[in-house]
């Protein structure tokens, strides 16, 4: 019988300069598809989405967009004032 692979459940989140936003952190020891990109859990010997079997060509772990966090609008407006204020 196959065993089931816990996944963290969505946390939805909020603060004072964004709407909620719907959060998933994907599990660890994932692949991304070179050919189109998907994130594959692992375990999976093809794709998801286009059905490639993984090769070497293939990204082992996390793709750095989906590791990377998203700047708030007050966090992004305090950098574009610091680059402004630097370029002068």
């Amino acid at each position: 019988m196959p065993t089931k692979t816990s996944v963290a459940a969505p946390e939805l989140i909020s603060n004072d300069n964004t709407k909620n936003t719907l959060l998933f952190d994907f599990p660890e020891g994932g692949w991304e598809c070179s050919k189109c990109q998907n994130y594959n859990f692992k375990g999976r010997d093809n794709c998801y989405r286009c059905k490639k079997d993984k090769t070497d060509e293939d990204y082992e772990g996390k793709p750095k967009h989906m590791s990377q966090a998203k700047l708030t609008k007050k966090q992004k407006k305090a950098l574009k004032a610091e680059k402004e204020a630097s370029a002068k």
